[in-house]
């Protein structure tokens, strides 16, 4: 049997698998599944609800961009 971590999005509900062991039947630590899931561009939350897809996560840094910009215009 598989043993994976699935992330979902908080906007769009996209989801993610990833293996919990690695090819030597070893488990990954919690913190290498975050750092490989933010690789992929995911944006990780403290707890699940959170977490946002790459799609999202660029729409939400465009967002504050442009609000940036006005604020500075």
């Amino acid at each position: 049997m598989r043993r994976v971590a699935q992330i979902a999005c908080k906007e769009c509900k996209k989801t993610e698998e990833t293996n919990l062991v690695n090819g030597a039947g070893i488990p990954i630590p919690e913190t290498a599944l975050e750092k490989k899931y933010e690789q992929r561009g995911w944006s990780i939350g403290r707890n699940p609800a959170p977490d946002i897809c790459p799609e999202w996560a660029q729409k939400e840094k465009q967002t504050m961009l442009k609000l940036v910009k006005e604020a500075e215009a």
